[in-house]
Protein backbone atom coordinates (compact mmCIF):
# COMPACT_ATOMS: atom_id res chain seq x y z
CA UNK A 1 0.00 0.00 0.00
CA UNK A 2 2.98 2.82 0.52
CA UNK A 3 4.31 2.28 -3.19
CA UNK A 4 0.53 2.97 -4.14
CA UNK A 5 0.97 6.24 -1.62
CA UNK A 6 3.64 6.87 -3.56
CA UNK A 7 2.88 6.63 -6.69
CA UNK A 8 -0.58 8.62 -6.59
CA UNK A 9 0.11 11.44 -3.66
CA UNK A 10 3.01 13.22 -5.28
CA UNK A 11 5.78 14.75 -3.13
CA UNK A 12 3.07 15.04 0.25
CA UNK A 13 5.32 12.32 2.03
CA UNK A 14 2.35 10.47 3.21
CA UNK A 15 2.90 7.69 5.70
CA UNK A 16 0.72 4.54 6.43
CA UNK A 17 -0.15 2.18 9.20
CA UNK A 18 -2.83 -0.76 10.47
CA UNK A 19 -3.59 0.00 13.76
CA UNK A 20 -5.42 -2.47 16.28
CA UNK A 21 -8.76 -0.27 16.54
CA UNK A 22 -11.50 -2.90 15.69
CA UNK A 23 -14.24 -0.09 14.45
CA UNK A 24 -14.75 -0.25 10.17
CA UNK A 25 -13.02 3.47 9.54
CA UNK A 26 -10.20 4.79 7.93
CA UNK A 27 -9.02 8.19 8.93
CA UNK A 28 -6.37 11.16 7.48
CA UNK A 29 -4.18 12.34 9.78
CA UNK A 30 -2.77 15.87 9.14
CA UNK A 31 -0.03 15.60 10.76
CA UNK A 32 4.13 16.39 9.66
CA UNK A 33 4.49 13.94 7.95
CA UNK A 34 0.53 13.08 7.15
CA UNK A 35 -0.49 9.78 7.91
CA UNK A 36 -3.43 6.95 6.81
CA UNK A 37 -4.23 4.78 9.63
CA UNK A 38 -6.78 2.31 8.63
CA UNK A 39 -8.14 0.17 11.31
CA UNK A 40 -8.05 -3.55 11.91
CA UNK A 41 -11.56 -3.59 11.73
CA UNK A 42 -12.01 -2.24 8.16
CA UNK A 43 -8.93 -4.26 7.08
CA UNK A 44 -10.71 -7.26 7.99
CA UNK A 45 -14.31 -6.59 6.93
CA UNK A 46 -12.91 -6.41 3.95
CA UNK A 47 -11.07 -9.91 3.90
CA UNK A 48 -14.14 -10.95 4.82
CA UNK A 49 -16.29 -9.36 2.16
CA UNK A 50 -14.02 -10.70 -0.41
CA UNK A 51 -13.82 -13.74 0.73
CA UNK A 52 -17.84 -14.39 0.94
CA UNK A 53 -18.10 -13.42 -2.25
CA UNK A 54 -15.02 -15.44 -3.56
CA UNK A 55 -16.71 -18.49 -1.51
CA UNK A 56 -20.08 -17.27 -3.07
CA UNK A 57 -18.68 -18.32 -6.76
CA UNK A 58 -18.50 -15.37 -7.76
CA UNK A 59 -16.84 -13.95 -11.11
CA UNK A 60 -16.74 -17.78 -12.81
CA UNK A 61 -14.30 -16.91 -15.20
CA UNK A 62 -11.61 -17.89 -12.52
CA UNK A 63 -11.00 -21.10 -11.51
CA UNK A 64 -13.61 -24.00 -11.14
CA UNK A 65 -17.06 -22.25 -9.53
CA UNK A 66 -20.70 -22.51 -9.87
CA UNK A 67 -22.29 -20.17 -8.21
CA UNK A 68 -26.25 -20.42 -6.94
CA UNK A 69 -28.07 -17.58 -5.73
CA UNK A 70 -30.29 -18.62 -2.13
CA UNK A 71 -30.96 -15.04 -1.05
CA UNK A 72 -32.42 -15.38 2.77
CA UNK A 73 -34.65 -12.34 3.80
CA UNK A 74 -32.95 -11.93 7.27
CA UNK A 75 -29.51 -11.26 5.52
CA UNK A 76 -31.29 -8.66 3.22
CA UNK A 77 -32.58 -6.73 6.25
CA UNK A 78 -29.19 -5.87 8.40
CA UNK A 79 -26.18 -4.17 7.39
CA UNK A 80 -23.20 -5.62 5.19
CA UNK A 81 -20.92 -5.14 8.45
CA UNK A 82 -23.47 -7.16 10.45
CA UNK A 83 -23.99 -10.06 8.05
CA UNK A 84 -20.28 -10.47 7.53
CA UNK A 85 -19.34 -10.44 10.94
CA UNK A 86 -19.88 -14.29 11.71
CA UNK A 87 -17.69 -14.96 8.49
CA UNK A 88 -14.60 -15.52 10.20
CA UNK A 89 -11.32 -15.07 7.60
CA UNK A 90 -9.13 -17.58 8.23
CA UNK A 91 -6.56 -18.98 5.43
CA UNK A 92 -7.80 -22.17 5.87
CA UNK A 93 -9.74 -24.54 3.34
CA UNK A 94 -12.23 -24.87 6.02
CA UNK A 95 -12.97 -21.27 5.68
CA UNK A 96 -11.68 -20.45 2.48
CA UNK A 97 -12.68 -23.69 -0.10
CA UNK A 98 -10.97 -21.82 -2.54
CA UNK A 99 -7.30 -21.68 -1.24
CA UNK A 100 -5.52 -24.37 -3.47
CA UNK A 101 -7.35 -22.46 -6.49
CA UNK A 102 -5.07 -20.20 -7.89
CA UNK A 103 -6.88 -18.40 -10.17
CA UNK A 104 -9.43 -17.81 -7.02
CA UNK A 105 -6.75 -16.88 -5.12
CA UNK A 106 -6.37 -14.13 -7.51
CA UNK A 107 -9.39 -12.58 -8.09
CA UNK A 108 -9.62 -12.41 -3.55
CA UNK A 109 -6.72 -10.59 -3.44
CA UNK A 110 -7.81 -8.34 -6.36
CA UNK A 111 -10.84 -7.58 -4.81
CA UNK A 112 -9.24 -7.07 -1.45
CA UNK A 113 -6.40 -4.79 -3.20
CA UNK A 114 -9.48 -2.99 -5.16
CA UNK A 115 -11.42 -1.87 -2.24
CA UNK A 116 -8.37 -1.16 0.24
CA UNK A 117 -7.02 1.07 -2.70
CA UNK A 118 -10.19 3.09 -3.21
CA UNK A 119 -10.62 3.53 1.01
CA UNK A 120 -6.81 4.77 0.66
CA UNK A 121 -6.91 7.42 -2.00
CA UNK A 122 -10.21 8.63 -0.63
CA UNK A 123 -7.90 9.56 2.35
CA UNK A 124 -4.75 10.62 -0.14
CA UNK A 125 -7.29 12.76 -1.60
CA UNK A 126 -8.22 14.60 1.58
CA UNK A 127 -4.44 15.08 2.44
CA UNK A 128 -4.06 16.77 -0.65
CA UNK A 129 -6.67 18.67 -1.01
CA UNK A 130 -5.84 20.07 2.61
CA UNK A 131 -9.07 19.65 3.86
CA UNK A 132 -7.46 20.00 7.10
CA UNK A 133 -8.24 23.26 6.00
CA UNK A 134 -10.81 26.14 5.07
CA UNK A 135 -10.41 27.98 1.81
CA UNK A 136 -8.51 30.42 3.46
CA UNK A 137 -6.37 27.92 5.02
CA UNK A 138 -7.44 28.96 8.70
CA UNK A 139 -10.17 26.38 9.71
CA UNK A 140 -9.51 23.84 11.07
CA UNK A 141 -10.78 20.53 10.51
CA UNK A 142 -10.97 17.17 12.62
CA UNK A 143 -8.99 13.75 10.90
CA UNK A 144 -12.00 12.62 8.92
CA UNK A 145 -13.81 9.43 9.21
CA UNK A 146 -14.63 7.48 5.87
CA UNK A 147 -17.69 6.63 6.76
CA UNK A 148 -18.28 8.97 10.18
CA UNK A 149 -21.48 8.81 11.76
CA UNK A 150 -24.25 11.67 11.88
CA UNK A 151 -23.49 14.31 14.61
CA UNK A 152 -25.06 17.02 16.24
CA UNK A 153 -23.98 20.14 14.11
CA UNK A 154 -26.02 22.89 14.33
CA UNK A 155 -24.41 24.82 11.81
CA UNK A 156 -25.70 23.33 8.49
CA UNK A 157 -22.96 25.41 6.75
CA UNK A 158 -20.32 23.51 8.70
CA UNK A 159 -22.17 19.98 7.36
CA UNK A 160 -22.13 21.07 4.43
CA UNK A 161 -18.68 22.17 3.71
CA UNK A 162 -17.54 18.37 5.60
CA UNK A 163 -19.95 16.76 3.35
CA UNK A 164 -18.39 18.61 -0.15
CA UNK A 165 -14.64 17.16 1.08
CA UNK A 166 -16.19 13.70 1.08
CA UNK A 167 -17.44 13.62 -2.40
CA UNK A 168 -14.54 15.55 -3.49
CA UNK A 169 -12.11 12.78 -2.26
CA UNK A 170 -14.78 10.16 -3.07
CA UNK A 171 -13.95 11.99 -6.80
CA UNK A 172 -10.53 11.69 -6.35
CA UNK A 173 -10.30 8.35 -5.15
CA UNK A 174 -12.15 6.80 -8.37
CA UNK A 175 -10.43 8.85 -10.77
CA UNK A 176 -6.95 7.80 -9.25
CA UNK A 177 -8.06 4.24 -9.57
CA UNK A 178 -9.18 4.27 -12.99
CA UNK A 179 -5.38 5.81 -13.71
CA UNK A 180 -3.45 3.29 -11.50
CA UNK A 181 -5.33 0.08 -13.26
CA UNK A 182 -4.09 1.74 -16.74
CA UNK A 183 -0.35 2.52 -15.24
CA UNK A 184 0.14 -1.06 -14.11
CA UNK A 185 -1.35 -2.62 -17.18
CA UNK A 186 0.81 -0.36 -18.74
CA UNK A 187 4.42 -2.20 -18.56
CA UNK A 188 5.65 -4.30 -21.27
CA UNK A 189 6.09 -7.56 -18.69
CA UNK A 190 3.37 -8.32 -16.75
CA UNK A 191 3.49 -10.75 -13.80
CA UNK A 192 1.09 -13.84 -14.05
CA UNK A 193 -1.65 -12.33 -12.06
CA UNK A 194 -2.13 -8.94 -13.43
CA UNK A 195 -1.76 -11.20 -17.04
CA UNK A 196 -4.67 -13.40 -15.90
CA UNK A 197 -6.22 -9.89 -14.75
CA UNK A 198 -5.70 -8.81 -18.36
CA UNK A 199 -7.42 -11.75 -19.60
CA UNK A 200 -10.07 -12.21 -18.20
CA UNK A 201 -11.19 -9.04 -16.37
CA UNK A 202 -9.92 -5.71 -16.99
CA UNK A 203 -8.00 -5.54 -20.52
CA UNK A 204 -9.88 -2.75 -21.74
CA UNK A 205 -10.73 0.43 -20.87
CA UNK A 206 -14.16 -0.35 -20.53
CA UNK A 207 -13.53 -3.02 -18.06
CA UNK A 208 -11.34 -1.00 -16.05
CA UNK A 209 -14.14 1.42 -15.56
CA UNK A 210 -16.89 -1.33 -14.77
CA UNK A 211 -14.58 -3.09 -12.24
CA UNK A 212 -13.96 0.51 -10.56
CA UNK A 213 -17.28 1.70 -10.28
CA UNK A 214 -17.93 -2.13 -8.83
CA UNK A 215 -15.37 -1.40 -6.53
CA UNK A 216 -16.84 1.28 -5.27
CA UNK A 217 -19.90 -0.10 -5.01
CA UNK A 218 -18.88 -2.77 -2.54
CA UNK A 219 -16.87 0.13 -0.78
CA UNK A 220 -20.23 1.90 -0.42
CA UNK A 221 -22.54 -1.59 0.62
CA UNK A 222 -19.69 -2.20 3.28
CA UNK A 223 -19.81 1.47 5.03
CA UNK A 224 -23.23 1.78 4.91
CA UNK A 225 -24.75 1.72 8.13
CA UNK A 226 -28.46 2.61 7.58
CA UNK A 227 -28.39 4.64 10.64
CA UNK A 228 -29.06 7.73 8.57
CA UNK A 229 -32.66 9.51 7.72
CA UNK A 230 -32.99 12.75 6.14
CA UNK A 231 -32.69 15.13 8.94
CA UNK A 232 -29.07 12.98 9.88
CA UNK A 233 -28.04 13.61 6.48
CA UNK A 234 -28.43 17.29 6.29
CA UNK A 235 -26.21 17.73 9.18
CA UNK A 236 -24.15 15.36 9.31
CA UNK A 237 -20.07 15.23 8.81
CA UNK A 238 -20.76 12.53 5.95
CA UNK A 239 -23.36 11.70 3.30
CA UNK A 240 -25.22 8.82 3.69
CA UNK A 241 -23.04 6.02 1.58
CA UNK A 242 -25.48 5.52 -1.42
CA UNK A 243 -25.45 9.52 -1.72
CA UNK A 244 -21.96 9.66 -2.18
CA UNK A 245 -22.43 6.45 -4.58
CA UNK A 246 -24.58 8.13 -6.33
CA UNK A 247 -22.38 11.29 -6.52
CA UNK A 248 -19.82 8.79 -7.91
CA UNK A 249 -21.86 7.69 -10.89
CA UNK A 250 -22.94 11.30 -11.45
CA UNK A 251 -18.85 12.58 -11.72
CA UNK A 252 -18.09 9.50 -13.48
CA UNK A 253 -20.48 10.93 -16.65
CA UNK A 254 -17.97 13.61 -16.73
CA UNK A 255 -15.26 11.52 -17.19
CA UNK A 256 -13.03 12.49 -20.12
CA UNK A 257 -10.40 10.01 -21.18
CA UNK A 258 -8.86 9.47 -24.47
CA UNK A 259 -9.76 5.73 -25.06
CA UNK A 260 -13.37 5.88 -23.44
CA UNK A 261 -15.97 7.14 -26.27
CA UNK A 262 -18.86 9.34 -24.11
CA UNK A 263 -21.23 6.30 -25.10
CA UNK A 264 -19.24 3.63 -23.13
CA UNK A 265 -19.30 5.65 -19.95
CA UNK A 266 -23.23 6.42 -20.43
CA UNK A 267 -23.72 2.68 -20.98
CA UNK A 268 -21.03 1.56 -18.01
CA UNK A 269 -22.79 4.38 -15.37
CA UNK A 270 -26.16 3.28 -16.48
CA UNK A 271 -25.83 -0.42 -15.53
CA UNK A 272 -23.23 -0.06 -12.64
CA UNK A 273 -26.00 -0.08 -10.17
CA UNK A 274 -27.67 -3.30 -11.14
CA UNK A 275 -24.17 -4.66 -12.51
CA UNK A 276 -23.44 -4.37 -8.78
CA UNK A 277 -26.41 -5.29 -7.38
CA UNK A 278 -26.32 -8.62 -9.29
CA UNK A 279 -23.05 -9.64 -8.02
CA UNK A 280 -23.57 -8.37 -4.31
CA UNK A 281 -26.81 -9.88 -3.63
CA UNK A 282 -26.05 -13.19 -5.44
CA UNK A 283 -22.69 -13.41 -3.23
CA UNK A 284 -24.03 -12.19 0.11
CA UNK A 285 -27.95 -14.75 -0.24
CA UNK A 286 -29.40 -11.62 -0.44
CA UNK A 287 -32.70 -10.13 -2.28
CA UNK A 288 -32.16 -7.33 -4.56
CA UNK A 289 -32.51 -3.95 -2.86
CA UNK A 290 -33.61 -2.42 -5.90
CA UNK A 291 -34.41 0.73 -3.78
CA UNK A 292 -30.73 1.34 -2.04
CA UNK A 293 -29.54 4.21 -4.37
CA UNK A 294 -33.73 5.68 -4.85
CA UNK A 295 -33.50 5.91 -0.72
CA UNK A 296 -31.49 9.88 -1.70
CA UNK A 297 -34.29 10.34 -5.14
CA UNK A 298 -35.62 12.74 -2.95
CA UNK A 299 -36.07 16.29 -3.92
CA UNK A 300 -34.71 17.07 -0.63
CA UNK A 301 -31.40 14.82 -1.22
CA UNK A 302 -31.37 16.65 -4.80
CA UNK A 303 -31.65 20.48 -3.17
CA UNK A 304 -28.32 19.12 -0.56
CA UNK A 305 -26.48 17.62 -3.74
CA UNK A 306 -27.08 20.99 -5.24
CA UNK A 307 -25.64 22.91 -2.36
CA UNK A 308 -22.71 20.31 -1.89
CA UNK A 309 -22.17 20.88 -5.85
CA UNK A 310 -21.48 24.80 -5.52
CA UNK A 311 -19.48 24.50 -2.86
CA UNK A 312 -17.49 21.35 -4.58
CA UNK A 313 -14.46 23.63 -6.52
CA UNK A 314 -12.82 24.80 -3.19
CA UNK A 315 -12.32 21.15 -1.93
CA UNK A 316 -10.45 19.97 -5.25
CA UNK A 317 -7.65 21.74 -5.76
CA UNK A 318 -4.39 20.08 -4.94
CA UNK A 319 -2.46 21.72 -2.02
CA UNK A 320 -5.69 23.80 -1.45
CA UNK A 321 -4.40 26.46 -2.66
CA UNK A 322 -6.17 28.84 -5.13
CA UNK A 323 -4.30 29.36 -8.76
Amino acid sequence: MRNVIAMTSGSLGIDFALTENTDVQAIAVFSSPPKILMTFGLADAMCRLSSVLVTAGMFVSFGDTDPTWSPKLQNTVITVEDQIRDEPFRWHPEYTPWMNDGERQVIFAYLLVSMSRFIVLHEIGHIGYAHSHGPSGTSPRLAALIDGQATNEADRRAAIISQAKEIAADGFAFNTHLCLQAHELGVADLDPMRKLLTEKLIGTPRLRLRWTLLSAYFVFQLLDRRNWNLETATLATHPPAPFRLKCLYAAALELKHPDLPESEIIEEVSGARTFGSAVFDVGLKRFPDLFWIDQVADEAFDAIFMEIYAELHNWTVWGGKKP
